[in-house]
Protein backbone atom coordinates (compact mmCIF):
# COMPACT_ATOMS: atom_id res chain seq x y z
CA UNK A 1 0.00 0.00 0.00
CA UNK A 2 1.19 3.60 -0.17
CA UNK A 3 0.52 6.34 2.28
CA UNK A 4 -0.53 9.59 0.05
CA UNK A 5 0.51 13.30 1.39
CA UNK A 6 -3.14 13.63 2.15
CA UNK A 7 -2.97 10.72 4.41
CA UNK A 8 -5.32 8.30 1.97
CA UNK A 9 -4.18 5.06 1.51
CA UNK A 10 -3.81 3.29 -1.55
CA UNK A 11 -4.19 -0.66 -2.25
CA UNK A 12 -1.13 -1.07 -4.56
CA UNK A 13 -3.16 -4.53 -6.00
CA UNK A 14 -6.34 -2.65 -6.86
CA UNK A 15 -5.33 0.41 -7.18
CA UNK A 16 -8.10 2.28 -5.43
CA UNK A 17 -8.02 3.62 -1.97
CA UNK A 18 -8.45 2.22 1.42
CA UNK A 19 -10.38 3.25 4.80
CA UNK A 20 -9.16 1.69 7.62
CA UNK A 21 -12.65 0.34 8.35
CA UNK A 22 -11.79 -1.83 5.20
CA UNK A 23 -8.28 -2.61 6.00
CA UNK A 24 -9.32 -3.45 9.73
CA UNK A 25 -11.49 -6.56 7.91
CA UNK A 26 -8.46 -7.13 5.72
CA UNK A 27 -6.76 -7.70 8.95
CA UNK A 28 -9.01 -9.94 10.69
CA UNK A 29 -8.94 -11.94 7.52
CA UNK A 30 -5.05 -12.52 8.16
CA UNK A 31 -3.78 -10.24 5.51
CA UNK A 32 -0.17 -9.11 5.76
CA UNK A 33 0.88 -5.62 4.41
CA UNK A 34 3.20 -3.34 3.98
CA UNK A 35 3.13 0.90 3.76
CA UNK A 36 5.20 2.90 2.36
CA UNK A 37 4.99 7.01 2.37
CA UNK A 38 4.44 8.06 -1.22
CA UNK A 39 6.27 11.60 0.18
CA UNK A 40 9.61 10.59 1.73
CA UNK A 41 9.24 6.66 0.61
CA UNK A 42 10.00 5.75 4.16
CA UNK A 43 7.83 2.52 5.56
CA UNK A 44 5.13 3.87 7.73
CA UNK A 45 3.39 0.66 8.05
CA UNK A 46 3.30 0.55 12.12
CA UNK A 47 1.98 4.11 11.95
CA UNK A 48 -1.00 2.60 9.54
CA UNK A 49 -1.36 -0.48 11.97
CA UNK A 50 -1.78 1.38 14.80
CA UNK A 51 -4.14 3.91 13.24
CA UNK A 52 -6.50 0.40 12.15
CA UNK A 53 -6.35 -0.78 15.61
CA UNK A 54 -7.67 2.39 16.87
CA UNK A 55 -10.41 2.18 14.78
CA UNK A 56 -11.26 -0.95 15.10
CA UNK A 57 -10.92 -0.39 19.06
CA UNK A 58 -12.39 3.10 19.37
CA UNK A 59 -16.18 1.97 19.73
CA UNK A 60 -15.26 -0.25 23.41
CA UNK A 61 -12.76 2.30 24.85
CA UNK A 62 -14.25 4.83 27.31
CA UNK A 63 -14.22 8.52 26.71
CA UNK A 64 -11.84 8.10 23.38
CA UNK A 65 -12.76 10.91 20.79
CA UNK A 66 -13.65 9.55 17.25
CA UNK A 67 -10.68 11.89 15.98
CA UNK A 68 -8.35 9.68 18.21
CA UNK A 69 -4.61 9.69 16.25
CA UNK A 70 -1.88 6.47 16.85
CA UNK A 71 0.33 9.15 18.88
CA UNK A 72 -2.33 8.40 21.40
CA UNK A 73 -2.70 4.52 20.81
CA UNK A 74 -0.50 3.79 24.01
CA UNK A 75 -2.43 5.07 26.72
CA UNK A 76 -5.69 4.32 25.44
CA UNK A 77 -4.54 0.33 24.86
CA UNK A 78 -3.42 1.46 29.04
CA UNK A 79 -6.74 2.83 29.94
CA UNK A 80 -9.10 0.12 27.79
CA UNK A 81 -7.01 -2.80 29.78
CA UNK A 82 -6.75 -1.49 33.35
CA UNK A 83 -10.70 -1.13 32.55
CA UNK A 84 -11.23 -4.40 31.37
CA UNK A 85 -8.48 -5.87 33.74
CA UNK A 86 -10.03 -4.43 37.01
CA UNK A 87 -9.68 -7.83 39.15
CA UNK A 88 -6.67 -9.26 39.91
CA UNK A 89 -5.96 -12.56 38.59
CA UNK A 90 -7.36 -15.72 40.74
CA UNK A 91 -5.02 -17.31 43.09
CA UNK A 92 -3.96 -21.08 42.83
Amino acid sequence: MVRNPDGTLIDSASCRPLTMAELGDDLRQGRRFTVTDQSTGADCTYRILAQALLAALGPVLPDTPPTATADGLGSMLHTFLTATTSHPPAQE
